[in-house]
């Protein structure tokens, strides 16, 4: 498996510098959806003010500026994150990238991290030459399928993210709605679960090489086919768990937002 500073950069780079064509194109649908987002507020608004002076008048009580300020208050802020939801989204990704990059420089890091399966040395019958040979094919294919499996994961993370920035002044607009607050909710957690989930992939990329060298490094110096036949499985092994801990990244971070 080879990690470059080009996955690393695609990982933690803005919503704009991954794609800016895709970029411009959610901006402009974000923007068009305000206005309707507005509209949604303004009704959610006369319904709680409507309720509070049904309350009130069932109370012997009379809607008075101070409730009517809590309640514009509420939504004044409900309105200002329509408004700004596209930069605001767009800080919450530069964050992520913030902490990605600290992750990557606090942890150990050369410009290629390439991991390669070695030949097996010491006499080899022809049997079992060709199961060690059958076992690196096997496991390389596994690693490399484990690169693929990145850079899908990255535009699948992406994409996502994009149809988040389009859709965030309607979902954004039913936050401050008890009756509809858990749409806003599950759409913010999953969100937050996207961004970070993208210093995750980095953490898991450059954990994965320092974990697995020390088993290469023992393939080399042993000498014995039984030991470099177990060493092989185990490096097998931790390929195929690599792949599934990447597909299963989102759901990690999902469960750490409860979303």
């Amino acid at each position: 498996m080879k990690i470059d500073s080009t996955t690393i950069s695609q990982i933690l780079s803005s919503l704009k510098d991954y794609n800016p064509i895709a970029y411009d194109l959610m901006g402009k649908v974000a923007q068009a959806l305000i206005p309707i987002a507005l509209v949604i507020l303004a009704i959610l608004m006369y319904l709680e003010l409507a309720n509070a002076n049904r309350l009130l008048a069932h109370e012997q009580g009379k809607m008075n500026t101070t409730i009517f300020m809590l309640v514009a208050w509420k939504y004044f802020v409900a309105f200002a994150l329509v408004m700004i939801s596209g930069q605001l989204i767009d800080a919450i990704v530069w964050i992520n990238s913030a902490i990605g990059w600290v992750i990557d420089k606090v942890l150990p890091n050369k410009a290629n991290i390439s991991m390669v399966i070695p030949d097996i040395t010491g006499k080899l019958n022809l049997f079992q030459k060709g199961l060690i040979y059958g076992l690196q094919a096997v496991a390389n294919f596994f690693v490399w399928t484990s690169e693929i499996v990145v850079k899908i994961l990255i535009f699948l993370r992406f994409f996502s993210l994009y149809i988040y920035k389009g859709a965030a002044p309607i979902l954004l607009s039913t936050y401050v709605s008890e009756e509809w607050k858990n749409i806003s909710t599950t759409y913010i957690r999953s969100f937050v679960a996207l961004i970070i989930q993208g210093f995750v992939l980095v953490i898991i990329m450059k954990l994965y090489p320092a974990i697995v060298t020390n088993d290469m490094f023992n393939l080399v110096a042993q000498g014995s086919f039984t030991q470099n036949l177990a060493a092989l499985f185990i490096i097998l092994a931790k390929a195929v768990i690599y792949i599934v801990v990447l597909i299963g990244s989102q759901n990690l971070v999902k469960r750490w937002m409860g979303a």
